[in-house]
């Protein structure tokens, strides 16, 4: 025998068509928790699961005190192009911010002696940042690089300035090509207090050396990983035959 399917299911999919079908558009206000009550004879626990739902996945964004509105459509980037986050979010019409959580010096580990080709002994300029794209959080990122490449490099504040921009505008070096691996992780409970999302929320974990022309030669100049929430921006990758 079948089951019928949960009411905030049927809640979720309701708003959904409509938001497919542009009836309710982007900006738009929808229905209260109080209506959707009324609407289909739930409890507020039902009708508030439907709304949160729908926020995490992208659809709806709250504002505090008035209610739930549909979102923009999401912005899509290509991975063919070596783009960092701040000319990223600015290319697709969103306000760009950043907090620092890290700007230290630390000791090199062997891992990342290897990743970016330097000896053990070596040490490297952490950064980790919260990038925010129209002040909702975007991803959470960590880069080290190699502090002999970037001497003084803690002087920037990097919760104002772009990385790529310094690197190649104040130590001139051209960024040319990146090894990047994807991976569909769950928060953690570390990136939960972060980006402000539940435990086991769907992310994007992205690994990546980043190489550049140090003295006409292409060596690594930073590692980093992000962790980046689905919901926001798609990335697209053409192929070719």
């Amino acid at each position: 025998m079948a089951h019928s399917s949960p009411k905030y299911y049927i809640i979720k999919q309701d708003l959904i068509k409509l938001i497919n079908d542009e009836v309710l558009t982007a900006g738009q206000m929808v229905p209260s928790e109080t209506k959707l009550m009324q609407q289909y004879n739930v409890s507020r626990i039902t009708a508030r699961k439907a709304l949160d739902e729908l926020s995490n996945e992208g659809y709806l964004y709250k504002v505090q005190g008035k209610g739930c509105f549909v979102k923009n459509n999401f912005g899509t980037q290509s991975l063919s192009k070596i783009c960092g986050y701040t000319e990223e979010i600015a290319r697709l019409g969103m306000k760009v911010s950043r907090k620092v959580l890290t700007a230290e010096i630390i000791p090199c580990f062997s891992k990342r002696s290897h990743e970016l080709q330097i000896p053990a002994e070596s040490k490297l300029y952490m950064l980790k940042r919260i990038y925010y794209a129209d002040e909702e959080p975007l991803c959470l990122t960590t880069a080290y690089l190699p502090y002999q490449y970037f001497q003084s490099i803690e002087q920037y504040d990097f919760s104002l300035q772009s990385l790529y921009n310094i690197i190649e505008n104040k130590y001139i070096y051209k960024i040319t090509r990146s090894k990047l691996n994807l991976e569909a992780v769950s928060a953690d409970e570390d990136t939960c207090l972060h980006l402000n999302i539940k435990k086991g929320t769907p992310l994007i974990l992205f690994r990546s050396v980043t190489y550049g022309l140090v003295k006409n030669q292409e060596i690594p100049i930073e590692y980093f990983k992000t962790y980046y929430l689905t919901n926001k921006i798609h990335y697209t990758l053409e192929q070719q035959r």
